[in-house]
């Protein structure tokens, strides 16, 4: 049965606390990975538009 009440809002106690954990410096290798993704992403998203777009105007 899941908690009811103010005990919902509790964080579940396998989570760290974040505002509690220091700042350390940023993680480059993870950094670089995560920009790399989000311009993989945006490549793609690009080219799913310029795919869909001869067919959305002979929709019109």
């Amino acid at each position: 049965m899941p908690p009811l009440g103010s005990e919902a809002a509790l964080p579940s106690p396998g989570w760290p606390d974040r505002a509690v954990a220091a700042p350390g410096p940023p993680d480059l290798a993870a950094t670089a990975l995560g920009a790399a993704r989000r311009r993989r992403a945006a490549a793609m998203t690009v080219d799913i538009l310029q795919l869909a777009a001869p067919a959305s105007t002979v929709a019109q």
